[in-house]
């Protein structure tokens, strides 16, 4: 919170507006932005759906789309996990409906692949990062499909994913098409929780994970108070560009960064002043790329220009309360396909307010913004010296610690080493506790 708001005030400096920030579904950057939105606080003088108040400039958060599809993706394929690694499956209840992957290994198994276009190993649980995956069974061939073959249940779930992707994504919407979309997915993930929570034989792992689905509250009212924003301060439509707020367009610039090596180079990670010198080639890159009457005889065929749809004007307050609305009746229209009565506070969010973010967070990690916060190199001397050392690797006696320098000369037995103040700190602690910093391995199923 403290870093956001630092960068609003620096890019105030320069007559810069900064709308909002993105995640990618990080708990603790997911939980900020509930309590910067004041998420539980119902916004009745606008409507009564919207479960926080309208946000200025600054206050608009967002959560990555690709992130929430394939999180909803490895949750639908939970529910037949036995097929791949054995574990306990994990099942999805709606009403007397059940929603389970096993409709989609039914169209793998029974029709021919001509059909569907699935193979089995994009239901693969183990896969966690596949969003190609995700592409292929939210597609409107597959949803007509399962609800053809019954599996009411299954289709609806898919189709939620389907609207909360081309919501955001899809680059041929008008703003009231992307609120219609994403609004019904809201509506759909609220009555659903609601009716858990009024049964009595249900429990709420029946459900998506309470991450998604605050992601998916998160992004329905960003696009609403992106488009009051723009409107209430007369800027054209072309500003409203959902598919760029995202973490989507940081991780292509680093993907940008990686390809920057040499052919027989298996190294994909780098350093910060290696990222320095691979700016200096960006410009050039982007320049050739994205030149339109290829003047430097180059031609990238992977490379789409994207076309948005730029004369589609932006809704007043009463047209979004208006789509609002129609989402809500669409939303009321499925569960009674699926024989479940919805009463009117079931559409109403069940998200409450975070109260005590700060204490929290500050007394938990401190330690790890340590990079990033301001502190007093006083207090961070203090630190070195008062800290008691217990000699846990055989490392007798260490020099007197400054902060001029990076290094700490330390004697081992007979020899004296110089090592990183970074690398001593490491052989102080009792366990390696943290994650790779290689992101290939982070991904990769247990």
């Amino acid at each position: 919170m403290q870093r956001w708001n630092f960068l609003l005030q620096e890019a105030a400096k320069y007559d810069i507006i900064i709308l909002g920030a993105s995640s990618d579904g990080d708990t603790r950057l997911l939980k900020t932005m509930l309590y910067q939105m004041k998420m539980g606080e119902h916004c009745d003088e606008f409507c009564k759906y919207l479960a926080c108040p309208m946000l200025q400039a600054g206050g608009v958060y967002v959560q990555d789309t690709i992130h929430i599809a394939t999180k909803l993706r490895n949750r639908l394929l939970k529910t037949s996990a036995k097929r791949f690694d054995k574990k306990k499956e994990q099942k999805m209840i709606l009403g007397q409906n059940e929603i389970t992957v096993e409709d989609l290994f039914s169209l793998v198994e029974d029709l021919p692949i001509s059909k569907h276009l699935l193979s089995k190993s994009d239901l693969d649980v183990r896969d966690k990062m596949n969003y190609k995956s995700v592409k292929k069974i939210i597609t409107s061939n597959i949803i007509n499909l399962l609800k053809e073959r019954h599996a009411q249940a299954t289709a609806y779930y898919l189709e939620m994913i389907q609207n909360c992707v081309t919501s955001y994504i899809s680059n041929d919407l008008t703003p009231m098409e992307r609120i219609f979309k994403i609004w019904v997915a809201v509506f759909f993930f609220r009555v659903w929780r609601s009716y858990i929570k009024k049964s009595p034989n249900l429990k709420m792992d029946v459900f998506v994970s309470s991450n998604a689905y605050s992601c998916i509250e998160i992004n329905a009212h960003a696009i609403v108070s992106l488009i009051r924003f723009l409107k209430q301060n007369n800027m054209p439509s072309a500003y409203f560009i959902p598919d760029l707020y995202s973490s989507q367009t940081c991780e292509f610039f680093f993907r940008i960064m990686r390809s920057m090596t040499s052919t027989p180079c298996t190294m994909v990670n780098f350093s910060i002043l290696e990222i320095l010198h691979r700016l200096k080639r960006l410009p050039v890159q982007n320049e050739i790329m994205n030149s339109e009457d290829e003047m430097h005889g180059f031609h990238f065929p992977s490379k789409k220009h994207v076309e948005y749809n730029e004369t589609a004007p932006l809704p007043n307050d009463p047209e979004i309360i208006a789509v609002i609305e129609n989402a809500k009746q669409q939303g009321a229209t499925i569960f009674k396909d699926l024989n479940i009565v919805a009463i009117e506070n079931d559409f109403l969010s069940q998200i409450r307010r975070v109260e005590t973010l700060e204490k929290k967070t500050r007394t938990r990690h401190d330690s790890n913004e340590s990079d990033i916060s301001d502190f007093d190199s006083e207090t961070e001397e203090t630190d070195f010296e008062e800290t008691p050392y217990n000699d846990p690797n055989g490392v007798e006696e260490i020099s007197e610690v400054t902060l001029d320098i990076s290094t700490v000369t330390v004697q081992d037995g007979n020899k004296t080493v110089e090592i990183k103040k970074s690398t001593y700190c490491w052989l102080l602690q009792n366990s390696n506790c943290h994650q790779s910093s290689d992101r290939l391995r982070r991904v990769i199923g247990k």
